[in-house]
C-alpha cells in the first residue's frame, strides 16, 4: 500500500477541485474512458444511482473523465494529467480505486479488456469493509 499525493481536477466549468482524503473513512475513485465511450457512461450511472450509499458508509465518490469534456448529465470532473491514473491503475486505462483517509491507497480494479468495471455492489460492500475496520 502506498499514500497517495493530493490530487485535483477540474469540473465541467473548468474550476479546480481539490481532492482532500481526510473528508471521508473511504474515497472511490472511478477512472473512466473519455465522454465518447458508451459503456464508461452507462458504468457512470450505475455509480451515480449508488451514490447515496456510497455516501452513507462516509465515502466520496469520484466519476474521472479522461479528456477535455464530461458527458452531458454527469456529476463527473476531468483529470487535466493522467499521472494519478497511471500509478493507481498500474497500465489499465480505467478502473476503481479506494483511498482511506490517510491519502493510502487500499483496493483497486482494473477494467482492462477483459476485465471490465466492478459492480458499484462489490465496490460499496468493500467500501463497508474498510469503514468498520478499526483505524489502527
Amino acid at each position: 500500500m502506498r499514500r497517495l499525493s493530493a490530487v485535483s481536477f477540474k469540473t465541467a466549468d473548468g474550476t479546480t477541485v481539490l481532492v482532500d482524503w481526510r473528508k471521508h473513512t473511504v474515497t472511490v475513485l472511478v477512472f473512466l474512458h473519455d465522454a465518447h465511450c458508451f459503456a464508461c457512461r452507462q458504468i457512470a450511472q450505475r455509480y451515480e444511482y449508488h451514490r447515496a450509499n456510497f455516501a452513507a458508509w462516509d465515502a466520496a465518490l469520484w466519476l474521472i473523465w479522461r479528456g477535455d469534456r464530461i458527458p452531458e448529465g454527469s456529476n463527473g470532473v476531468r483529470e487535466e494529467s493522467s499521472r494519478i491514473r497511471t500509478a493507481c491503475l498500474k497500465g489499465d486505462a480505467a478502473g476503481v480505486v479506494l483511498v482511506d483517509r490517510h491519502g493510502v491507497e487500499v483496493r483497486q480494479w482494473g477494467a482492462s479488456v477483459g476485465k471490465g468495471f466492478p459492480p458499484p455492489e462489490e465496490v460499496l460492500a468493500a467500501v463497508k469493509l474498510l469503514a468498520t475496520q478499526c483505524p489502527e
